[in-house]
């Protein structure tokens, strides 16, 4: 069980500035953690067409 977690809530996100973010969370050197995304969107289309 990891020790750290790393919350990101996000709300109408634009889909680059939330691909920026996974990106810095997942390039830090330490690494015993989990990344949790919250999207509380009412449209999150955009965003599940990037991913």
């Amino acid at each position: 069980m990891p020790k750290v977690s790393v919350l990101t809530p996000i709300y109408n996100t634009k889909p680059e500035y939330l691909k920026d973010c996974i990106e810095s969370i997942l390039g830090q050197t330490f690494t015993d953690f989990e990344f949790l995304i919250l999207n509380d969107s009412p449209n999150n289309s955009e965003i599940e067409k990037k991913w």
